[in-house]
Order: C-alpha cells, then structure tokens, then sequence
C-alpha cells in the first residue's frame, strides 16, 4: 500500500544513523508534471550497516545490511470519469549473510569417539573461534552471501460509468533470489558451498464490474 501520486506538492526526507555504521536514508517527493491531468511520486530508501560479526578467517565483517528500493507512481486523469495509475519499483539486497555462531553441545547417546569433543580433537579448523557467541566471532571458510533483487509494475485504470464503475489492473512482478553459503558454519572443507537459486516472475491481468 503506497500513497497515491498528489498534484498538491509535497516530500518528506528522514536520515537514520545508529551503531555499526549505520546509515538509513528515505526520501519521497510528489507533485504535478503535468497541470490538472499529469502527476508523480518518487520514493526510494537506502540502507547500510556493517557486519555484526568478525570473521578471524578472512578478516572481515559479516551479516550486515546494504540494501536499496526504489518506487516511482504516475497518476493521470485526463477526464472527471478516467483515472489512471501506473507504478513501477526496483530494489536489491546484496548482503553478506548468514554466518552464525557457536552456541554450544547438546547431549548425545554416541559413543564418546563419535561425540564433538573427540571429532574436533587434533583437528585445526574444527574449533570455532570462541565458544562465547557474545563475541560474535566466525571462521567460516567459504562463501557467505544472500543476494536479491525483486522488480515489478502495474497499471489501474478506472473508468465510471456512473451506475458501474470498471477496473483494469495489469500486473508483473519477478524475483530473483542468488544465496551462496559455507553450509558447514565453520572453518572446516565439509560443505564450502551451498546454493539454492530461484527465478521467478508472473503477469496478471484482473477485470472488475462494480
């Protein structure tokens, strides 16, 4: 749900900073192109932080955020009985993400050969960094990525009739998801690299008589 376009003008700005580098910036502006018959809305938001945990493998911050959407609108009345809308938006996520820490050893029936403790003995890598998840640290190996982009359109167009009013709503979206992890979570050559794509998109196109 989104503001419809105004031929009053207007805009709004709000800059959000906070720990971890933390820079968010939304902005919206409308406004008439056209007088009485033509306006539009811009709106965008970016966001940016740095990781949350250190990697002591790679030397790097993980698990931050870096996104940016865009969504632009245009409102068109060329009489007192057509209305159209049209909308159309973008927006990424490239992130870092998602390592996770050591927490702990649950109980086991193994044989004490095949528990944790004796796994990970004599073997380099196989220990995490810390045992304290509150230090946030992570030696994952390989890598860590969660990207996506997501797009789409629409046009509404109304038209009153006086008793019926007609809708026409055509529609497209797609999404495209690109995730990329060390599966394992740990420093170790178990599972380097996970990934599961997916690609979709639809259309649509609805007709209403009200």
């Amino acid at each position: 749900t989104t503001r419809n376009a105004s031929f009053t003008p207007g805009g709004t700005a709000e800059v959000t900073v906070g720990e971890r580098s933390l820079v968010q910036a939304k902005a919206s502006i409308t406004g008439p192109i056209v007088a009485d018959t033509l306006a539009g809305r811009l709106s965008l938001v970016s966001t940016r932080r740095d990781g949350a945990l250190h990697n002591t493998r790679l030397n790097v911050d993980q698990n931050d955020q870096h996104s940016f959407a865009l969504r632009g609108q245009l409102l068109w009345t060329p009489t007192e009985k057509l209305t159209v809308r049209a909308y159309g938006d973008w927006n990424r996520q490239l992130l870092e993400c998602c390592a996770q820490v050591y927490v702990g050893v649950g109980e086991t029936a193994k044989p004490v050969l095949q528990r944790y403790a004796a796994l990970v003995a004599g073997r380099p890598g196989a220990l995490p960094p810390s045992t304290n998840p509150y230090d946030r640290l992570v030696d994952v190996d390989g890598d860590i990525q969660a990207d996506q982009w997501q797009a789409g359109g629409s046009i509404i167009v109304d038209y009153d009739f006086g008793d019926l009013l007609f809708t026409s709503i055509s529609a497209y979206r797609e999404w495209d998801w690109e995730p990329a992890n060390d599966r394992d979570y740990t420093g170790l050559d178990i599972i380097p690299r996970n990934n599961n794509p997916s690609h979709q998109d639809q259309t649509s196109q609805e007709f209403r008589l009200s």
